[in-house]
């Protein structure tokens, strides 16, 4: 289950923005968030941020985001969230729009929400 969808307005000249949401996994078993699409953009990374040397650092998440059994995983504001891509239109406020959470035991998870 997915809650609390949010995606940012991209600023003017921009060509990312960001998205957050809490995912809940109620089943007895862990899965992994693999990847994220949506009719935003053709292109949606899972980042996170890190410390690295004493610096914050931002980076994609390529091996997924395990969600124990019964537990959540939070996107927020200097921990995971999306980072979406600029595509063909541009990202505004009061846009409707579509995710698609793709776990590893190959189901998925829709969600929806406005810009």
């Amino acid at each position: 289950m997915v809650e609390d969808i949010v995606v940012r307005e991209m600023l003017p000249g921009g060509k990312t923005t960001a998205g957050y949401f809490t995912l809940l996994n109620h089943s007895d078993q862990s899965v992994t968030l693999t990847k994220v699409t949506s009719d935003l953009s053709g292109k949606v990374e899972i980042h996170e941020h890190v410390m690295t040397q004493g610096m914050m650092k931002m980076q994609q998440v390529k091996q997924g985001i395990v969600i124990k059994p019964h537990q959540r995983v939070t996107f927020e504001p200097g921990g995971y969230h999306l980072m979406i891509f600029k595509d063909a239109k541009k990202i505004k406020k009061g846009m409707d729009f579509k995710l698609k959470l793709h776990l590893s035991n190959n189901q998925t998870v829709n969600g929806s929400g406005k810009v």
